[in-house]
């Protein structure tokens, strides 16, 4: 896994950086890239899986509404660039806004994080412009770890192969965005026991049911795959911003974000 903490640099040359290090991963390809001209980069993920992911800046496409908010994540089936648009079943834009005093500029300074490995990636963002308690969003896509394959591939029943995640400034989503026909049923959480110190910190994935299947006798639909890159931290008052849970061997484990609203946890390794 790659994990970068706290980077100083600008708010564009932190997508630059996301970009580089998520292809370097084995499996992760570069579908197309417009970054620097456009303000918006396509992601394949590992397996050929043909859910292409878009981050956008600036480009207002896709149902993103730059207008209003700073950056856009988005995934659907088999991106099309001549046309600005997926080709296939597309799963609603998600938006952050990182600042409450107008769209961030390229040049501007920031602190960002990026987590990357061959399930998935999350940028978290913080901007000190304004109000350096305020300003923080965070996106990021993750690949189902999958107990048995829930994919359709025919016309308009695309299943999606991954879920979308953001957070921040009136994030038009929240914590764990729901792709088509996908039920988040619990869990993905961490929670650090005051006892037990900070070795103490347990966790729990969590967990995804399949909507378009069930038993004909008990309705029952069942859990087909979990995911594990962000939880969402329920300590109360104990822990803080930017505290780093460790194991045993004192490898961090889990990187914890408080920040204007925002509870959560990042995996580390």
């Amino acid at each position: 896994m790659v994990y970068e903490s706290r980077v100083r640099s600008t708010w564009i040359d932190a997508f630059k950086d996301l970009r580089d290090k998520v292809v370097s991963i084995e499996g992760w390809d570069l579908k197309q890239d417009s970054l620097a001209s456009e303000g918006y980069f396509v992601l394949n993920p590992p397996n050929n899986s043909g859910d292409d992911v878009l981050i956008d800046l600036g480009n207002n496409i896709e149902g993103s509404n730059i207008n209003v908010y700073d950056m856009c994540i988005n995934h659907g089936w088999d991106w099309n660039d001549a046309a600005q648009s997926f080709a296939g079943q597309q799963w609603t834009a998600t938006d952050v806004q990182v600042d409450d005093n107008g769209n961030m500029e390229h040049d501007w300074p920031v602190y960002y994080w990026i987590q990357a490995d061959d399930t998935g990636f999350h940028i978290a963002v913080h901007s000190e412009k304004y109000d350096a308690n305020a300003s923080f969003g965070i996106m990021g896509y993750e690949l189902f770890d999958r107990s048995w394959n829930n994919q359709i591939t025919s016309a308009g029943t695309e299943q999606a192969s991954g879920v979308l995640f953001a957070d921040g400034n009136d994030s038009v989503s929240n914590q764990g965005y729901v792709p088509y026909n996908a039920n988040d049923i619990g869990g993905g959480y961490g929670c650090y026991h005051p006892d037990w110190g900070i070795e103490g910190y347990f966790t729990s994935p969590k967990f995804w049911t399949y909507t378009g299947v069930e038993n004909s006798d008990t309705n029952w639909t069942p859990p087909f795959g979990k995911t594990d890159l962000v939880l969402t931290d329920r300590s109360n008052h104990y822990v803080s911003h930017m505290d780093r849970v460790q194991n045993d061997a004192g490898e961090d484990k889990y990187e914890i974000f408080r920040l204007n609203g925002v509870r959560l946890a990042l995996k580390m390794v």
